[in-house]
């Protein structure tokens, strides 16, 4: 597995522990990340504090399962990864316990001699209220 594409199992293990001090080496200091609702945050302080929120209430009790689909080195320091995640919501959830799944895209910066996420793009692929998937592939 590549350094860029080890980055979406760091996520994976940072998000399932709810450990936002994990979570946060994962981005580089001017990192943006656009949610699965397209709210846009720059700055890694914004990114960790808005998913800190979320840890402590409706996604508290959320598990995720990443698969790497593919690595496209843009350099020897650019990546762009694409992921599938699989999140398992429970009760903590508005709508109740359910499986959800997202596309996930994050483009990986190597610098100081450590790989982390410099962009991050988050695209949800089923109806948050139903379920259903609404996105194939």
């Amino acid at each position: 597995m590549t350094p860029a594409a080890e980055l979406a199992k760091r996520f994976e293990a940072a998000w399932n522990d709810h450990d936002m001090r994990s979570f946060e080496s994962l981005f580089h200091d001017d990192a943006t990340f656009v949610n699965r609702i397209g709210q846009y945050w720059r700055g890694r302080d914004e990114i960790v504090h808005q998913h800190a929120a979320l840890h402590r209430s409706i996604y508290k009790d959320t598990k995720i399962s990443n698969r790497v689909q593919d690595v496209d080195l843009i350099g020897s320091d650019v990546a762009v990864v694409h992921v599938r995640s699989t999140a398992t919501f429970g009760p903590s959830m508005p709508h109740g316990p359910r499986e959800m799944s997202a596309q996930f895209m994050f483009v990986a910066t190597l610098r100081d001699g450590e790989w982390r996420i410099q962009a991050g793009h988050n695209v949800g692929l089923m109806d948050p209220n139903t379920s259903k998937l609404i996105v194939e592939r």
